[in-house]
């Protein structure tokens, strides 16, 4: 019994990872109309950016979070600003641009930081245990899943009572029509990319995913965090998030199962779901 339940701990920790980055995700392709396919290569480079703050000074996770958040703010918004957003009359651009991104950014981790970085979190509540009956309870799993769902119903609060959220959704609706009446939304989009690449990149360096400290741990990552996202539908925002559970969950007891076999079973769990339902568990679609 203990062992299930360290197991499902694991994979809400890991399910709630890939909610976060999801959550970025989604906002870029429903807001946007972009999937970056450098996403997960670009919260891989904070890791190692914040690893290397770490082995330089010897500062803590949050420490170093602190230090990172503004460079990947600023990458972020570089490559919407700069890249992403030009319009050259095809949608297919943004995606072969952040393909190649990836590939540089994956080269230039594997030849330049360590594909073995330390990990950099040295705060002793990873590993504090709380009594609870017979089970040990990790306060780290549900101190994720809980800094989770707080930024998931900040987000929601965000894009449902700002007039940054009423922006982005005419952006998303009619972006000709949104220009018209006053709205600047290459910055605005800018903006909200480098928010949600700062704030993925801190999430993940306080998670300290061993994965996330090699260079081909961006490309697992981004497809975890697209199957969240596709297993709900596109346009659920809560969905996105029961999605990322669901498939943390799935990859922890696949790896009890056997060596190799989590992200099988999550693979499996959601084309199964994609048969059941094509536009997700809880979408509604893209809207056009």
């Amino acid at each position: 019994m203990t062992s299930l339940f360290d197991t499902l701990q694991s994979g809400l920790a890991q399910g709630a990872l890939y909610a976060l980055v999801g959550l970025g995700l989604s906002l870029s392709l429903g807001m946007m109309k972009v999937i970056n396919i450098a996403h997960g290569d670009l919260i891989v480079l904070g890791v190692s950016l914040a690893s290397a703050v770490a082995a330089l000074s010897g500062l803590n996770a949050l420490a170093c979070s602190a230090i990172v958040f503004p460079l990947m703010f600023g990458i972020g918004w570089l490559l919407q600003r700069y890249l992403l957003n030009r319009e050259d009359g095809t949608a297919l651009s943004p995606l072969l641009l952040t393909f190649a991104l990836s590939i540089v950014l994956q080269n230039l981790q594997q030849e330049v930081l360590s594909p073995r970085a330390a990990s950099i979190v040295s705060d002793p509540s990873k590993s504090m245990r709380v009594a609870s009956g017979a089970m040990l309870t990790e306060t780290l799993p549900w101190l994720t899943v809980a800094v989770t769902v707080g930024l998931y119903a900040l987000t929601g609060a965000l894009m449902s009572s700002t007039r940054w959220g009423r922006q982005l959704r005419a952006i998303a609706d009619d972006p000709g029509t949104a220009r018209l009446v006053g709205v600047n939304d290459k910055r605005l989009l800018a903006l909200t990319a480098g928010g949600i690449l700062a704030v993925t990149s801190v999430a993940a360096i306080v998670h300290d995913a061993p994965s996330l400290t090699s260079s081909a741990g961006g490309s697992g990552l981004l497809l975890s965090a697209l199957e969240a996202v596709f297993l709900a539908g596109p346009g659920s925002l809560w969905g996105t998030f029961i999605g990322g559970l669901v498939i943390g969950i799935v990859h922890a007891l696949g790896q009890q199962a056997g060596a190799g076999l989590g992200e099988v079973c999550g693979h499996l769990v959601f084309l199964a779901a994609l048969v059941v339902r094509p536009r997700g568990l809880f979408g509604r679609g893209v809207r056009p």
